[in-house]
């Protein structure tokens, strides 16, 4: 897996195609033509020599939509959904949003339904909460920025978005809408789904789909989504956080010798209390086996992680709940971890590392951190299961093999 990808003059090039979160090693010779008995002529006694690994380019993610309008009928107005942007700036131009009533909003194709600004109503908002800048208007969205996308060019109702304060700035969007019927659907006991789309441009779409028949049928209810796309029904009296009193950016299980370890991390955090870990046997019956402290109210990156140190033989099923200040909660997703592998082994011995099993595990995938948590290696496991680790530096590492079933993790010493 040796590839020259550069052959000529010059001190820069550029390499495309190549897989992102992946680690790729380099090395740079001094080429000084043939000698005389034509043999290439390379400088090898210094070679430049380094590896670099490609950063993981993420999609925007639909987090939240108010469904049911506050303000009274005038519905198509006083509407909005929010999203968190990738890791590239977003111009708004590239934003198209295919509501589930109302058709398309872009500003291309889409006719007079397209977007516009809004600067009064956006002063009007950080009035309101008390906080100056909370909202602003932008065109291109920064990378991983929050936006709201509000359903009309003026919105009547002056949310209260105080319980916000300190965790902005948030991108206001407004579509140029005067239209009072609404983009979503309200509550209906006939239990149909509504899906919003959006195309955030760069190949990158999002779906978010709720269903009618689980809101509570008042001015106000809203629908928060995890990166999975999993509804959390939520109604907080028409003063929303629209973004997720926790954005949670995932949660995941792996096996170790000590029992279940969950680990789980925010990108942000609104007056959170703390988190409840609930395990179940059928993943329809939870009950409580610990809880962690949140963060409060934060704007960066939190991690958590919870010790299962004694999970059932056969399939555990965990989730968390989340506890505002105010007593309000919501659920994540479920996970599942299956703790009846016992035929596995992972082994190092010369700087190789060894995976013996009696089950076919060809579709697991290996992947190798060093102790801050970056991504060091990552394959799938091919018909040998041996990996060469002589390029890593010596030190402590951890490995984690991954399958649709299960995973197992484990510590590696290099020296």
């Amino acid at each position: 897996n040796e590839y020259v990808v550069y052959n000529g003059n010059g001190s820069s090039f550029t390499v495309t195609g190549l897989a992102t979160s992946t680690t790729y090693y380099f090395a740079v010779f001094e080429y000084n033509g043939t000698t005389p008995n034509c043999e290439e002529n390379y400088l090898i006694t210094t070679v430049l020599t380094d590896n670099e690994t490609t950063i993981l380019c993420s999609c925007p993610e639909i987090t939240g939509i108010l469904v049911d309008a506050c303000g009274g009928a005038i519905e198509g107005i006083n509407e909005f959904f929010t999203f968190e942007n990738g890791n590239n700036p977003l111009y708004i131009d590239s934003l198209v949003a295919d509501f589930p009533s109302g058709g398309s909003f872009c500003n291309s194709g889409c006719g007079a339904q397209n977007w516009t600004t809004n600067p009064t109503y956006v002063a009007q908002l950080n009035t309101t909460a008390g906080c100056p800048g909370l909202f602003v208007e932008a065109d291109p969205i920064p990378a991983n920025a929050r936006a709201i996308v509000f359903t009309g060019a003026a919105p009547t109702y002056n949310f209260d978005f105080t319980g916000l304060c300190g965790t902005g700035p948030y991108y206001a969007v407004f579509a140029n809408n005067a239209s009072t019927g609404g983009r979503f659907a309200n509550y209906n006991a006939t239990c149909t789904d509504r899906t919003l789309n959006v195309d955030f441009g760069n190949n990158c779409t999002d779906d978010a789909t709720y269903s009618r028949c689980l809101l509570s049928n008042s001015d106000g209810d809203y629908v928060t989504f995890d990166a999975a796309g999993n509804p959390t029904y939520q109604n907080d009296g028409c003063t929303p956080s629209a973004i997720l009193p926790i954005e949670l950016l995932f949660f995941s299980g792996s096996q170790s010798e000590f029992g279940n370890i969950l680990n789980w991390a925010t990108a942000s955090e609104i007056n959170n209390d703390y988190f409840t870990i609930e395990h179940s046997k059928n993943a329809e019956d939870f009950f409580e086996i610990g809880t962690i402290a949140g963060s409060g109210t934060v704007n960066t990156k939190n991690n958590y992680s919870f010790l299962d140190k004694n999970p059932i033989n056969g399939i555990n099923y965990y989730r968390l709940k989340q506890t505002d200040y105010n007593g309000e909660f919501s659920f994540s997703n479920v996970i599942a971890l299956n703790n009846n592998i016992n035929n596995v082994t992972i082994f190092e011995a010369n700087n190789t590392l060894y995976i013996i099993s009696k089950d076919n595990i060809l579709a697991s995938e290996l992947v190798i951190y060093d102790i801050t948590g970056k991504i060091v290696f990552s394959t799938y496991l091919n018909s040998s299961n041996e990996f060469n680790l002589s390029y890593l530096n010596s030190g402590i590492y951890i490995y984690s093999l991954v399958n649709s079933e299960n995973s197992i993790s484990g510590k590696l010493i290099i020296k």
